[in-house]
């Protein structure tokens, strides 16, 4: 028995493309700084529009996408929105059919309003089969201007609110990624902190996130914990669940909340689709309002 397994990981080692574990990690030079939005909110109200998990281009039986349901809902949005988030999946396969139905929503239905910056963060299905080079370079450099940034992390500024993306794709931060970000934290004079990441930090015991759908470190979330606890009020934004809507409260300053997917699948298990859009005011009280994506049903706020 111990033979075949000495054997079974020998033909592991030598079948394994080593290239490739390189680019699970964010290298130092990926870290972007830039102002999406260099002015304060004239309202009082910081307002941000988010999906996650979209999964344009899936082809299983029952999936649901509403477009139009979310074009309505956003032609008639009267307020202010400071920027958009896309927590990661977008594309449910880094290939052409997914890609181009992702980019089509990005050009005729979020940037419908050319003013609202668009962060989007890396998802694992980005990546599946292939690596992140193979993501970027899919996009051309005219659909790649249709975001804020096409990097991998980066540190934006709006107004009062610093915006942290962080690369979570692989369920790991990586050292790289995570010395840049406590570089960046040291300089940043931000009054708010937000962190856009794919993968949750925290996890509920009795749903299918247990196991798959957080960290694979302990270490990077208590570390990346530890981190939002020294620079002041933070919250921690994520994806991956599909059901969602879970928050977590690890201190008075330190708080997550795991977003539903916008597709739909019919199942079960899966979420029923919706959009978000988050209020942060600037006396540090953050509103999550959850649209049911069916109808644009405004529903329950959640205080966090």
């Amino acid at each position: 028995m111990k033979r075949l397994l000495l054997i079974l990981a020998i033909t592991l080692l030598v079948s394994c493309s080593f290239g490739y574990i390189p680019s699970l990690f964010p290298s130092e030079d990926q870290f972007e700084v830039e102002t999406v939005l260099d002015k304060k909110s004239e309202t009082g109200v910081y307002r941000f529009l988010v999906l996650t998990d979209g999964h344009f281009g899936r082809d299983d039986s029952g999936v649901h996408h509403f477009i139009t349901s979310f074009n309505d809902f956003y032609s008639s949005y009267e307020k202010e929105i400071d920027a958009t988030f896309l927590l990661g999946d977008m594309m449910d396969k880094t290939d052409e059919n997914c890609h181009d139905l992702f980019v089509d929503f990005v050009k005729t239905s979020l940037k419908s309003k050319q003013s609202v910056p668009v962060i989007y963060v890396l998802g694992n299905h980005e990546i599946e089969h292939n690596d992140p080079d193979y993501w970027y370079d899919i996009f051309s450099e005219d659909e790649k201007a249709l975001f804020s940034s096409f990097g991998r992390m980066g540190r934006y500024r709006v107004g009062d609110v610093a915006i942290y993306k962080l690369d979570s794709a692989f369920r790991t931060f990586g050292p790289y990624q995570l010395r840049q970000l406590e570089n960046h934290l040291a300089e940043d004079k931000a009054k708010y902190r937000l962190f856009l990441s794919h993968v949750p930090l925290a996890s509920s015991a009795f749903d299918q996130s247990l196991v798959q759908f957080t960290f694979s470190s302990a270490e990077e979330r208590n570390r990346m914990l530890r981190l939002m606890s020294e620079h002041g009020p933070s919250w921690y934004f994520a994806g991956h669940h599909h059901i969602g809507n879970i928050s977590a409260v690890f201190s008075s300053s330190v708080k997550e909340f795991i977003f539903s997917s916008f597709h739909r699948r019919d199942v079960f298990y899966e979420s029923k689709g919706y959009w978000y859009i988050v209020e942060l005011t600037e006396d540090g009280k953050l509103t999550i309002i959850p649209y049911y994506a069916e109808t644009g049903e405004e529903l329950e706020h959640i205080e966090l």
